[in-house]
């Protein structure tokens, strides 16, 4: 292990899995949803969890072809509004 480098690879999900969709919306998305929410609530890491609740949330819900970019998007801008409102992300 002299000099070597140890990468570790999380393999693409297979189109078996059940949240494969889900998982490839999510690497699309993810980062123009934070920074959505960012502009919103003004703080990054409050942003992330903003977002990650949002699909956490779509995880059992999630119908491909039927959930578009635009429900997701109205999901992360309502847990903002929500977070403007209390200060807190909703358990």
């Amino acid at each position: 292990m002299d000099g070597e480098i140890l990468r570790l690879e999380v393999p693409a999900p297979s189109a078996s899995h059940p949240g494969a969709e889900l998982v490839a919306f999510y690497r699309d998305h993810r980062l123009s949803l934070v920074r959505l929410a960012v502009l919103l609530v003004g703080d990054l890491e409050t942003a992330e969890d903003v977002v990650q609740d949002v699909f956490a949330r779509l995880h059992g819900t999630w119908r491909p072809g039927v959930t578009t970019l635009a429900y997701v998007r109205t999901c992360v801008l309502n847990g903002s509004r929500s977070i403007s409102r209390t200060g807190s992300v909703t358990p």
